[in-house]
């Protein structure tokens, strides 16, 4: 942090808190389950995970929900894709 201006550095210590890490791990949370999603809808289709993302992405688009929602129902199986 030597090298950071004040200000820079005031957000660097700032953004390390106990609020940013909250936000780290649930944006982590998402991410991995997302990762799953993919995983079972590439698995239930037979197709690559790239496609699978697609397919994720252009439902959570169509229902105006957020990407992991929509990953959380395909892996409880409320959502087959």
């Amino acid at each position: 942090m030597g090298s950071f201006p004040g200000h820079q550095r005031a957000f660097f210590v700032a953004a390390s808190g106990p609020f940013f890490m909250a936000l780290d791990k649930r944006a982590l949370n998402s991410r991995v389950f997302i990762e799953q999603a993919k995983g079972v809808i590439a698995e239930r289709n037979g197709i690559n995970m790239d496609e699978a993302f697609q397919r994720l992405r252009q439902h959570a688009r169509s229902r105006q929900e957020p990407m992991h929602t929509s990953a959380e129902n395909v892996i409880s199986s409320l959502v087959m894709l």
